[in-house]
């Protein structure tokens, strides 16, 4: 069922089409996005605020609010746009349950085939990134008498201030942060490249010889082996981004699942008190009402017709609608696989940049070793140029992709917009995906270290 993107309140449709080329898009009529309330109508400057209003755009537009953050585009994809990641038809009750069961399990597993086709084109983009940072093109270690013959005075201290933070941040990691193998300019050895001591689980990955024969592979890299960028240290990375990917995958799907319930089961025992409050204020004010309409006027039984017979009268209760429902307190449908949805949707915007970084600065392919023709000044803006490449891709790889990963995991949990959960309860959802994601993050850290240790 798609939702408004500002306030997540469930709505029967995203547009109203009165003819063939006339679609006028639905507003939301929910209490949160009133004219009076809103900040999207003050913004905007209109008095009603439309549901989806990227229905009118193309999607680069979305992918460009994607990247800027915005938590209205990531419910657009994963709710109300079917054709990126919002499910075409969600499971509907059937009246015979093995019929409903088989169904329901045959729409879990299509989706479910579909994410992990999703995971794996985003893979191999991102393993092409590592492996060309890792394997191709590897930062390069400078002497330190090439650097202080090339800059002097204030420019010194800051050049040996980055290649410090070079050598010790890892620049080019994961799509997160947490992964052992990363290229780093104190892996480049001027003799034998990648095999340095303690980084022979970096000259495994980047060989010629499959990941499963690492011993192999090991044995020919302490004999002297040279190691070329190839199809088959490709797969290597590919392999190692999968098992890390899979992981946080996991980890934050499982956390979001126990994340979303946990919030739905607060909703349903504080949706109790209020709802029984209600309904006794209800009944005080029925009894009084019927207490008061048995206060006859003496006139009118007299002025009452003989023939007329009395017929009961039946007081029935009219429906109402309580002020606190699911639909108004926590708006977001549940879906298993909704965490694992926004997770992946987040890695779409760093891939993005990190593709235009690669596109922009990449030059294949170059030596390990740094070759002595070059004069000093050459190296030295050498070694500037892959600093700055460090920091970017560092930055979009840490920061951007936190943002991104924070904001989509929020933008799937259960949101109150009723007033009187309080702070207590809008605190608790704003600390959900924090937890989440550092969790995740850690499961992910600790599966790389294993298998940088089995490899080293």
């Amino acid at each position: 069922m798609p939702i408004c993107i500002h306030c997540t309140t469930p709505i029967e449709s995203l547009y109203m089409r009165y003819g063939r080329d006339h679609i006028v898009l639905s507003p939301c009529t929910s209490a949160t996005c009133s004219p009076s309330t809103s900040s999207t109508a003050a913004l905007t400057g209109s008095n009603v605020v439309l549901a989806d209003e990227y229905l009118e755009h193309d999607l680069p537009i979305v992918v460009i609010d994607l990247i800027l953050a915005k938590p209205a585009a990531y419910r657009h994809l994963l709710f109300n746009r079917s054709s990126i990641f919002a499910p075409p038809s969600p499971p509907q009750p059937f009246k015979s349950k093995e019929r409903g069961s088989d169904r329901r399990n045959e729409w879990y597993g299509g989706e479910l085939w579909t994410l992990l086709k999703r995971f794996l084109a985003l893979s191999l983009v991102d393993a092409y990134i590592r492996w060309f940072y890792l394997c191709v093109q590897p930062p390069s270690n400078f002497p330190a008498n090439t650097i202080s013959s090339a800059v002097v005075g204030a420019e010194r201290l800051s050049t040996k201030v980055t290649m410090w933070l070079q050598d010790q941040l890892p620049m080019q990691a994961g799509i997160f942060f947490p992964s052992s193998f990363t290229p780093r300019a104190t892996n480049a050895v001027s003799s034998t490249g990648w095999l340095g001591e303690g980084e022979k689980a970096i000259g495994t990955v980047c060989s010629t010889t499959p990941l499963w024969l690492a011993k192999n592979v090991q044995e020919g890299a302490r004999s002297g082996g040279e190691m070329l960028p190839s199809l088959v240290s490709y797969v290597n990375v590919l392999l190692l981004t999968l098992v890390e990917g899979g992981a946080l995958q996991i980890c934050v799907g499982l956390l979001t699942w126990v994340a979303v319930r946990r919030l739905l089961a607060a909703q349903r025992g504080q949706q109790r008190p209020s709802a029984s409050s209600t309904l006794g204020k209800r009944e005080r004010s029925m009894k009084d009402s019927s207490d008061s309409s048995t206060v006859v006027n003496p006139g009118v039984l007299r002025n009452r017709l003989p023939s007329a017979s009395p017929t009961p009268q039946t007081h029935t209760q009219p429906h109402h609608t309580p002020e606190t429902t699911p639909q108004t307190r926590f708006n977001i449908p549940f879906d298993p696989l909704l965490g694992c949805k926004a997770l992946l949707l987040s890695q779409l915007s760093p891939l993005i940049l990190l593709t235009f970084v690669l596109l922009w600065s990449s030059k294949f392919p170059h030596s390990h070793s740094l070759n002595s023709s070059f004069d000093h000044l050459n190296s030295s803006h050498r070694g500037a140029g892959g600093s700055d490449r460090g920091w970017t891709v560092w930055i979009i790889r840490t920061f951007l992709a936190s943002l991104n990963a924070g904001v989509a995991i929020g933008s799937v949990l259960p949101r109150s917009n009723n007033a009187r959960d309080g702070k207590q309860a809008r605190g608790n959802e704003v600390w959900w995906p924090p937890l989440i994601l550092g969790a995740g993050w850690t499961v992910q850290a600790a599966v790389s270290r294993a298998l940088y240790s089995w490899l080293s």
